[in-house]
């Protein structure tokens, strides 16, 4: 099983900041992925949160209410919503129109003409109010092909909507793997872009200075921390899944149970 670090918190690189933006760049080149922050205000991600809930309780046909947790129903493994038509939703539409978000990415790539996928969305429930919602854990994989795009062609972006941290959920990601997309070549089977790794695969595994010279260790995944109105984005080929919160503190009577929400977006 691999190590994963859940407590430190991540370096943000504010989007109003040219020069923290750039540092923010070179960041992503070298760890495979970065936290950009003051990318929506605390009013566009309210708003973005009533579009998701709109978007929810219309494909249910009102069968799902935001105030009765009850109705919640298990739909998801791993808290991904690609389905039902959310790619074409006013809610990812709202998100991918983003101006900040349009400006990041096409300073990322040097260029306004941009691509983006149709994906989903995760939504994370307070599985401490019903474990049933617990998420999976340990489902690493990367996003891009190692044999048909070993070079750098695709950066994705999670837009987060809440505040995630040890005691919610999150990315976990493998830094600097993607700096090893080569090594994933013998497990490549077929020409998708998904292709899950195991945790016993050598791409987790990184070189260590000893006293006896170099050893094998494993490399540190890592929980990334980020708040709402962040866009963390990462690099297509670095190697990463998401888990459920792990600090778990007991649940207050009569708490509210939220839905934790991010948004996918592949450029």
């Amino acid at each position: 099983m691999n190590q994963i670090d859940y407590t430190t918190t991540s370096p943000r690189f504010s989007v109003t900041d040219n020069k923290q933006l750039d540092e923010g760049f070179t960041y992503l080149n070298a760890h495979g992925y970065v936290v950009i922050s003051d990318v929506m205000s605390q009013d566009e991600v309210n708003m973005n949160k009533e579009l998701l809930w709109k978007f929810i309780e219309s494909v249910s046909n009102s069968t799902i209410k935001r105030d009765d947790p009850e109705t919640w129903p298990s739909f998801s493994s791993h808290g991904v919503i690609n389905g039902l038509g959310i790619g074409q939703s006013e809610f990812l539409w709202s998100v991918r129109s983003n101006r900040q978000v349009k400006n990041i990415f096409a300073r990322l790539w040097n260029t306004r003409q941009l691509l983006v996928s149709f994906d989903g969305c995760g939504v994370y429930r307070d599985w401490r109010y019903n474990s049933t919602w617990k998420t999976n854990d340990s489902w690493d994989h990367v996003d891009q092909n190692p044999k048909l795009k070993p070079d750098r062609c695709c950066i994705q972006g999670i837009v987060s909507l809440t505040d995630q941290n040890q005691r919610i959920s999150g990315l976990i990601v493998y830094p600097r793997t993607h700096l090893r997309f080569t090594e994933l070549w013998d497990i490549t089977k077929n020409s998708r872009d998904f292709v899950q790794v195991s945790s016993d695969h050598a791409i987790t595994l990184v070189k260590l200075l000893v006293k006896r010279g170099m050893d094998q260790g494993r490399t540190r995944g890592k929980l990334v921390h980020y708040h709402a109105g962040d866009l963390i984005l990462f690099d297509g080929r670095l190697v990463h899944c998401n888990s459920p919160a792990t600090a778990i503190e007991e649940r207050r009577p009569n708490e509210h149970v939220d839905l934790l929400h991010y948004v996918l977006l592949y450029m």
